[in-house]
Order: structure tokens, then C-alpha cells, then sequence
């Protein structure tokens, strides 16, 4: 066989270190300047990440357990939007009201 030439890929490819990682660098890539709003879905539920991902107002960022990933809260800052919604019951409340808060908004009273 003929030997291929030695090809750098990176520059198709969007990975992080991890699914939280690669979930902020894409939805980095996918709005530079921003996202009014971002879709919070359970990091281990690939079912809500797809019905998630459904919403095509902004980008999925993934939570897991009590608190945000750092990454996650990161790309929140980054992002700066305006809504947070959560999609599943893997999101859970503790994470939402940090998503909020670190994106500076307020949960909104019933």
C-alpha cells in the first residue's frame, strides 16, 4: 500500500477533555458572540440530551450531580444568556439555581 500523508485532523474535530468539555466547546464554536439561551441536560441521560438538543434557540450544555461542572459554569459565563432551561429530572435544582446565578439571572417566582 501506498503510505498516506500525515494529515492534522484537529481543526475538523470539536473535543474536550470530557462530554462536559466537548459539549462548551461546541456550543463555543456554535455562538461566538453569545447564546440568549442555553439548554442545561443530565450528563449520563442520553435521551434528554437528545430531546435537548431539539431546542434549536441555543446550545446543550450537560450537568451532573449537585452542582455544575466547572466547564459548564465557564461556558455559562462565556455564553452570557439571558434563559436557562433545564430538560430532564437528571438536571437537578441545586445545578439550575447555579446555572442562573452564574449566569447573573434571577429564578423567576410561580
Amino acid at each position: 500500500p501506498v503510505p498516506q500523508p500525515t494529515v492534522d485532523l484537529s481543526h475538523y474535530r470539536v473535543s474536550g477533555p470530557n462530554r462536559f468539555g466537548t459539549a462548551a466547546l461546541a456550543a463555543l464554536d456554535q455562538y461566538p458572540a453569545g447564546a440568549d439561551t442555553v439548554t442545561l441536560a443530565p450528563a449520563w441521560a442520553e435521551v434528554d440530551q437528545s430531546i435537548a438538543a431539539g431546542y434549536q434557540d441555543g446550545p446543550v450544555l450537560l450537568s451532573s450531580g449537585e452542582s455544575l461542572h466547572p466547564i459548564t459554569a465557564e461556558a455559562i459565563r462565556t455564553l452570557q444568556p439571558q434563559h436557562i432551561r433545564a430538560v430532564g429530572g437528571g438536571v437537578s435544582d441545586a445545578a439550575l439555581r447555579e446555572a442562573l446565578a452564574v449566569a447573573g439571572l434571577t429564578p423567576k417566582e410561580n
